[in-house]
């Protein structure tokens, strides 16, 4: 690899991987602002919105489900317990609620003047013939399930007038990067195979020296010496079965014996890398 080779660089790539990795929670936070927006979910107030009816759901469920289980069994006498179950000055959740018959007579309320009442979907519920309205305290004296939903509504709300142009730009660096990388790591597995078809000198001059050694062994060898002389200076992956079994070509034409008077008379065995030598020296 060349020096300036700045794209096929350790710390090119390392530094264009976490601008990707740092991009994606970017890129997630501005498209949820984004959809919220154009679903129109950030239109109104925190208190119309689902994200808020959501998170007084969650907090009221257990107190719906309980009711129920009650009225089923004909145990409404347990409204007397709510006001020690569920004061006004609860500091375990921020939401706050009445219960009205169908006659609109208030069977229970611990909501105090100032807290804000839910519009949303689950502001109102009704159930077992009677209605459930929800409030949320003014002083948010704990951080539950409201308490979160509002700082992501708020978060969403300050995200959204910018959330087109950077999710358009976040999206258009990650795909740079992505590709980026892709070709980077392309041009490495390239350089890695290409590094592996070359063989080092003294490999060469080994495969050449036993190419030229099999093909001096017989005449009718000698024919082929000039094209196998071609394929070993090429350098080909195909030189590498020389390597491991010098004989091999020579095996399969089936003599499974051969003059070695050449090796017996101790010839000189010309290479064609310009290496010269005798048998037994070798």
């Amino acid at each position: 690899m060349k020096r300036n080779d700045w794209a096929g660089g350790f710390w090119a790539k390392a530094a264009a991987f976490l601008l990707a990795v740092v991009l994606v929670p970017v890129l997630l936070s501005y498209g949820a602002a984004l959809a919220f927006s154009y679903s129109g979910e950030l239109r109104g107030g925190f208190y119309e919105s689902s994200i808020c009816s959501s998170a007084v759901y969650r907090e009221m469920s257990h107190v719906y489900d309980s009711y129920h289980y009650y009225a089923e069994n004909g145990q409404t006498e347990v409204l007397a317990k709510y006001d020690d179950w569920y004061p006004a000055d609860d500091r375990y959740t921020n939401v706050r609620f009445s219960i009205e018959d169908e006659a609109g007579t208030i069977l229970f309320d611990n909501h105090r003047t100032g807290d804000i009442p839910v519009t949303g979907w689950w502001g109102e519920m009704a159930q077992d013939g009677v209605v459930f309205r929800s409030y949320i305290a003014a002083d948010y004296p704990a951080q539950d399930n409201v308490y979160r939903a509002r700082d992501f509504y708020y978060t969403m709300t300050r995200l959204a007038p910018h959330a087109a142009a950077v999710v358009i730009a976040c999206a258009a660096a990650e795909l740079f990067l992505f590709i980026f990388l892709a070709r980077a790591a392309g041009r490495g597995a390239r350089r890695r195979l290409r590094a592996g078809r070359r063989s080092s000198p003294l490999i060469s001059m080994h495969c050449s020296f036993s190419a030229e050694a099999v093909c001096s062994l017989s005449p009718r060898w000698r024919a082929r010496s000039r094209g196998l002389t071609a394929l070993i200076r090429s350098r080909s992956p195909f030189c590498l079965p020389l390597l491991r079994s010098p004989m091999r070509f020579f095996l399969r034409s089936g003599r499974r014996s051969a003059p070695v008077s050449n090796w017996e008379n101790g010839g000189r065995i010309r290479s064609v890398v310009g290496f010269s030598g005798s048998a037994d020296g070798f």
